[in-house]
């Protein structure tokens, strides 16, 4: 199925799949397999397919986005 988990060189959490939905910063990210979640090297949220809808910054996301946040948490 290939790589469940990935690393920066520094030794942070990049990349990841869940089995079960997860909260990252309050945003809940879907589970499965096929869409990981992945974080900046700062350990913020950087991507994740939504499993809810979620407010970000006074933006409505549907369930089922893929969310993309810069490394401050702003949406881009």
């Amino acid at each position: 199925m290939g790589w469940k988990t990935s690393f920066y060189p520094s030794g942070s959490l990049k990349y990841f799949y869940s089995r079960r939905p997860v909260a990252v910063e309050g945003v809940l990210c879907k589970a499965g397999l096929t869409r990981g979640i992945s974080l900046h090297e700062n350990g913020r949220l950087h991507k994740c397919p939504l499993a809810e809808a979620t407010t970000v910054e006074g933006i409505e996301y549907p369930k089922g986005t893929l969310l993309r946040l810069d490394p401050n948490g702003r949406p881009h």
